[in-house]
């Protein structure tokens, strides 16, 4: 008797395709296949390789096998945010998480570079604003500096809002705000104002030289500057670069007061009210260029008299009518010198109403009578309009002289006096004769009833 009949034999997947029918040969991998009698066994399971490392160690191709990277990880399967972490010997570690990248250099400062010159790095998020995007430097130790710089020896860093015009601010205790141009009557301008952080909180600015180094402040455009330095102590300079001319502030005592750039010093302020005296009027025409400061306003009188030239110095103030340099001084000669003299004429600073240093002086030949102009001077003789200064004047012998002046009845004294005194209206000099001193000592001075002469000052 025959076997059984068997039907042709069909292969197919599980889900019906593919599907053969009817399969004379089934070709297996080598290895997969095994044959017992009329069983033929398929090994599909495959080989089994073993993950390198420890658990969320990141794998890689180690000489044909897995390897696990110990300071490469990933972790967060299973629901929490997902982080990628790398660790170097030292334990540090920097990681990228879901919403952070975080660098640790440990000992050292952690770099972010790139190989090209005109690569970049860009930071930003959807939004702009006070909740956009941050970046926070920080450093390895406390107290450090933390510079921001073009590497470049012309490089140049820009903070710019280029689109809006909200501000730059630093906002922590105090704020830096730099602010985008605005329009004021008009005007377009840029302002950097320093705000501090709280309402009625004070605000420092300060400008820190190294060292024994001089801290200045320069306010200038193409055309104009000015200066502000610190050299001294207590003391604050207002400086004209160009003209090498300086206003002083002296806040080191209560008697520190202000220098002008001439050198007149002002200790207390100047009163107000309803008095004070009238400018000399000015005339452009190159005409009338000679003042008389011996009937010029405060201190002259419009009557003329005569006085004889006194061998002890003697200082009469006045206001000079110009500025500029004096072209020359002119005097009337009313007696003249029996024998060679000269009359001696000083321009000198004051200080608090007192004759100080000397500017300039000239000599004039008092031998003759009439007028005597002389245009040369020891010293150079520029004053300025509406300042107050000093003439100095005596004789350089013991000789009988008389010059035109001011009747000094009816002039202003510079006083002090007493009642039985005649009035004193000029200071005199005790201390010295025939000679205008370069500078004058206070403690030295007394009042006198010369009469001031008739000095002529041509610009």
């Amino acid at each position: 008797m025959s076997g059984p009949i068997v039907p042709p034999l069909e292969v197919t997947e599980v889900d019906g395709s593919p599907d053969g029918r009817p399969i004379t040969k089934i070709i297996v991998s080598n290895g997969d296949l095994s044959i017992s009698g009329r069983t033929a066994t398929i090994d599909t399971s495959g080989s089994a390789t073993t993950p390198g490392g420890a658990t969320t160690n990141v794998q890689y191709n180690n000489a044909g096998a897995f390897g696990g990277a110990a300071d490469f990880i990933f972790t967060g399967i299973g629901g929490t945010d997902p982080k990628l972490s790398i660790t170097n010997s030292a334990g540090d570690v920097g990681s990228l998480s879901q919403v952070n990248l975080t660098f640790d250099g440990g000992t050292s400062l952690p770099a972010i570079g790139t190989t090209n010159g005109d690569d970049g790095l860009l930071i930003a998020t959807g939004t702009h604003g006070i909740n956009g995007p941050r970046i926070l430097l920080d450093a390895v130790t406390s107290p450090s500096n933390l510079g921001l710089f073009n590497a470049e020896s012309n490089g140049t860093i820009n903070i710019e809002t280029s689109v809006g015009t909200g501000d730059i601010t630093i906002d922590s205790n105090g704020d830096l705000h730099l602010k985008a141009d605005l329009t004021i009557d008009a005007r377009v301008l840029t302002t950097a104002s320093f705000t501090s952080g709280a309402t009625d909180n004070d605000m420092n600015f300060n400008v820190i030289a190294n060292g024994a180094g001089t801290p200045l402040i320069n306010l200038k455009n193409d055309t104009k500057e000015v200066r502000l330095t610190c050299e001294e102590d207590d003391i604050l300079y207002v400086r004209g670069p160009t003209s090498g001319e300086r206003f002083t502030f002296d806040a080191s005592s209560a008697t520190g007061g202000i220098t002008w750039p001439d050198g007149t010093e002002q200790i207390t302020a100047a009163s107000g009210g309803g008095g004070g005296w009238i400018a000399i009027p000015t005339l452009t025409s190159a005409t009338y260029d000679t003042y008389d400061i011996s009937v010029a306003a405060p201190y002259g009188v419009a009557r003329r008299s005569t006085d004889s030239l006194d061998d002890e110095p003697c200082f009469a103030p006045f206001y000079s009518p110009e500025s500029g340099t004096l072209a020359a001084i002119t005097i009337g000669v009313s007696s003249a010198a029996g024998s060679a003299c000269n009359a001696l004429i000083g321009i000198y600073n004051q200080s608090a109403g007192i004759p100080t240093t000397k500017i300039a002086e000239c000599a004039l030949d008092v031998t003759s009578t009439g007028d005597v102009r002389q245009t040369s001077f020891t010293g150079t003789p520029t004053l300025v309009k509406d300042t107050l200064y000093f003439a100095g004047y005596c004789k350089s012998e013991l000789v009988a002289v008389t010059l035109r002046s001011a009747d000094s009845v009816y002039g202003p004294g510079a006083g002090p006096t007493n009642s039985s005194e005649d009035q004193k209206v000029n200071l005199e000099l005790g201390s010295s004769s025939k000679v205008l001193p370069a500078s004058v000592t206070e403690a030295n001075l007394q009042t006198t009833n010369t009469e001031t002469p008739a000095i002529l000052l041509e610009w």
